[in-house]
């Protein structure tokens, strides 16, 4: 994924905590819960999954809407993305990874196994080998599982 590309060499370049600003009322909090969500919670989702691979996501603050003029109508919020250290992120195949993130995510409330197999041949056994229970699903492996079953997939 080319996403994933850029946030990897923008990592290896900044080096730094960056400040983001979201705006949106309800959503701005869903939005928040989504980044900074760990395996097992109900919002955790791609976005959770490849942010954290590549940062580490933490809820600043909330700006109210008379931080500004004029006020906007919702509440807006600042999120510190702190790139990792490319040698701790340990993805190969970043494309790969996106890709497996991307069908385990396709179908949430399906076991690995099922929503996986079309990612590659004897997924199945690839799970296994990753250290990960077929009958898991998406929203309960933590983001280093995802890694290792990317790597394990390209190694065959």
């Amino acid at each position: 994924m080319r996403a994933s590309r850029k946030a990897s060499n923008h990592a290896r370049r900044v080096g730094a905590a960056e400040g983001v600003a979201l705006r949106g009322g309800a959503r701005t909090a869903r939005r928040l819960s989504r980044m900074a969500a760990g395996p097992g919670s109900k919002v955790c989702g791609r976005l959770s999954v490849m942010l954290q691979a590549y940062c580490q996501v933490t809820s600043l603050f909330v700006v109210p809407p008379g931080a500004f003029r004029p006020p906007p109508k919702v509440d807006s919020a600042v999120v510190r993305l702190v790139p990792r250290d490319p040698a701790t992120i340990n993805i190969n195949d970043h494309r790969r990874f996106a890709d497996v993130v991307k069908a385990a995510f396709g179908q949430r409330r399906k076991m690995l196994r099922s929503s996986l197999k079309g990612v590659a041949p004897g997924i199945e056994e690839h799970l296994i080998a990753a250290g990960i229970a077929p009958t898991a699903r998406a929203q309960e492996i933590p983001v280093q599982d995802f890694c290792a079953l990317a790597r394990q997939i390209a190694q065959a």
